[in-house]
């Protein structure tokens, strides 16, 4: 017995070691570009990332500081401040950089955030894929079919489009392992996997809320599915498994929930955009703005909704035919899941569809999924194409199962069977090759040099322009280059106007008056962006009221008392 626990246990950590090293080298080859300036600039354009960036910033400052005023701040949206409740944090890569700040003892600082920041976006693809080659292994036969499970789960379009736009989106590495445990708890009844299914749901939640709808979408479709299949309305073994998930994760989620519900209560915290940031139907067959070939296909995508990130949805032309191959040749090759393989995609592919079908852009029919957009809480959940993450789970699971029924069939024709899995490996490798891209540096402009001089330690700071974009860059600059609060930002939820919505902008007399009450010393007029905000009359009315006392190409730095 001891022998044979001896010999698992090493092949298993000679599999992990060559499925990781695999999975290393693909990141390595796919993401080469980022590894030039991996401490100094952010993975993605810049947009939302400097979000996430001053987010791991705050988080950490705060924590180090004052935990407890974790979710109350206004070190943005000065001097009103804003909750933080509904904040886009990725609360689980938060707890891994406290953590090992503190067991390295490493400081808050700018390279080492980068860096880490970096480093976790990219962890995501590894997790993501030793997770989903594990949960495909239940299914297949071999390595090489679960290895491909894995990447196509791990690699794909949607991970790659949101690594650079959105971490708490590309945070996905933990829904496979809640898959492995919630399976092998239905098959044991051991504890100790409803531990692990419960906690890995905790943290799918915290490290996204859509993951928190989506596996509960995905435990009631399991539930209907196993009804249908077994002709039997009430699984007792495993409606209790799915409601001990249900609670369990409420239960240890329950301290947010409560306030994020009696906040939403109080103000209105719905967005729109439940029918535009969707997945078209398309999109599943139409190469993506980041594929190699996008430039091919873009007449056809550019009719897409929403914005290209939330666009990209694209499954693979090999995928989606070794999926249909493997379907078709279910019976001759008796593979039992590919009927809940292809409902559950067809489940989620509706899901991510949202209120109505869009077909190139166009509106077709309503779906039963509308009902989403107007469930109270749920209907936060309103970019529906995120759903598409479980497609691509069940897609690789699917195309695992192919490549074992065409190592059965060409089992005699060893040549045969090597050239067909090269060729299939190198077009799925190819088709998920992503390009366009690009990273942001994260830099002080030198007009922030005059303010840090400043040895007053009780005002803030207005830049200018404001807008979204400019809103996010602010953080950034506050993260990297002065700490002081700034009465811009961007805040997903807002509740209540801040000075920045009441600030006067016809009278300078009074705005000044209102700036200098609220303890507003600077304005900062980065003007890289004049164009779409501020007018150069607007900069000159500016730069007549206020003392300038710093200005180059980029910005002009004012002082207000």
């Amino acid at each position: 017995m001891n022998n044979f626990s001896l010999k698992t246990i090493s092949s298993f950590i000679m599999v992990l070691l060559l499925v990781s090293l695999c999975y290393i080298i693909i990141i390595a080859i796919y993401f080469h570009p980022f590894f030039v300036n991996f401490t100094s600039s952010l993975i993605g354009p810049p947009e939302d990332n400097m979000m996430d960036f001053w987010n791991n910033w705050y988080s950490q400052v705060t924590l180090d500081s004052d935990p407890r005023g974790f979710f109350r701040t206004n070190l943005i949206l000065y001097p009103e401040g804003t909750s933080l409740y509904y904040h886009p944090f990725t609360y689980s890569n938060i707890a891994i950089l406290y953590i090992i700040r503190k067991i390295f003892l490493l400081p808050i600082n700018i390279p080492l955030l980068v860096g880490l920041h970096n480093g976790l976006l990219l962890l995501s693809f590894y997790l993501s894929a030793v997770g989903a080659f594990y949960l495909t292994s239940r299914f297949t036969k071999n390595i090489l079919s679960a290895f491909v499970g894995g990447f196509i789960f791990a690699f794909s379009p949607f991970h790659t489009a949101h690594l650079l736009h959105h971490m708490h989106v590309s945070t996905i590495q933990y829904i496979p392992f809640f898959l492995i445990c919630f399976f092998r708890f239905n098959d044991t009844r051991k504890l100790r996997y409803l531990a692990g299914s419960i906690i890995l749901y905790f943290l799918s939640a915290l490290s996204c809320w859509y993951y928190l709808v989506y596996i509960g979408f995905f435990l009631a479709f399991y539930y209907l599915f196993k009804v249908i299949e077994q002709r039997q309305i009430f699984i007792s073994r495993l409606f209790w498994s799915i409601l001990a998930n249900v609670f369990g994760v409420i239960i240890l989620l329950m301290p947010l929930l409560i306030q994020m519900v009696s906040l939403g209560t109080k103000r209105n915290m719905y967005k729109s955009g439940h029918d535009v940031y969707v997945a078209d139907l398309a999109g599943y067959l139409v190469f993506h703005p980041y594929h190699l070939l996008s430039s091919v296909s873009q007449p056809i995508w550019s009719h897409f909704r929403g914005n290209l990130w939330e666009m990209t949805v694209y499954l693979g032309l090999i995928n989606i035919g070794l999926f249909i191959w493997a379907f078709i040749n279910r019976h001759r090759f008796q593979i039992k899941e590919m009927n809940f393989l292809l409902w559950g995609m067809i489940f989620f592919m509706i899901v991510a569809s949202g209120p109505h079908l869009y077909i190139l852009g166009r509106e077709t029919i309503p779906l039963p999924t509308a009902i989403i957009s107007v469930v109270p809480f749920v209907k936060h959940v309103r970019t529906p194409s995120r759903a598409v993450v479980f497609v691509y789970l069940f897609l690789g699971i699917g195309v695992g199962l192919a490549i074992d029924a065409i190592t059965d069939l060409y089992s005699n024709k060893k040549s045969v069977l090597v050239g067909c899995m090269a060729l299939i490996l190198v077009f799925i490798f190819i088709d998920f090759f992503p390009t366009r891209l690009e990273s942001t540096l994260v830099n002080c402009p030198k007009a922030y040099n005059v303010i840090k001089q400043d040895p007053d330690n009780d005002f803030a700071i207005l830049d200018l322009p404001k807008g979204y974009y400019e809103g996010n860059q602010h953080m950034m600059f506050q993260a990297a280059c002065h700490g002081r609060p700034i009465v811009t930002g961007t805040a997903p939820r807002e509740w209540k106007h801040n000075l920045i919505d009441i600030l006067e902008n016809g009278d300078m007399t009074k705005q000044k008056k209102q700036l200098m009450e609220n303890k507003v010393k600077y304005i900062v007029i980065h003007k890289h962006v004049i164009e779409n905000e501020l007018s150069l009359q607007d900069v000159a009315e500016y730069t007549s009221n206020y003392a300038t006392i710093y200005h180059d190409d980029d910005n002009i730095v004012l002082r207000v008392y």
